[in-house]
């Protein structure tokens, strides 16, 4: 069961030929509209910003920040516990 959501914000981006591609690819592959798949997107890229926005500000308490690094993602499906399946009235 999908929750309805209220949104409110506009947000236009121009996207290169590419991403739109991938887009449209899994909007289709999941029978959803590329808009529902851009916002999912995006919500995993602010988390992704997120999360590395507090490894670095927590860097301060390890000795130094290293100079040169890179971005490591790792995906995984985790099923909500009833707890949080409850939180979300499911």
């Amino acid at each position: 069961m999908t929750r309805q959501r209220n949104l409110r914000e506009v947000l236009n981006v121009r996207l290169d030929d590419a991403l739109a591609r991938e887009i449209r690819r899994i909007a289709a592959a999941q029978g959803g509209s590329e808009s529902e798949v851009a916002r999912t997107l995006l919500s995993y890229g602010a988390e992704v910003a997120r999360r590395l926005e507090a490894q670095r500000l927590m860097s301060h308490y390890t000795s130094r920040e290293p100079e040169f690094g890179r971005v490591v993602i790792d995906a995984h499906w985790e099923p909500l516990s009833d707890e949080e399946l409850a939180e979300h009235g499911l």
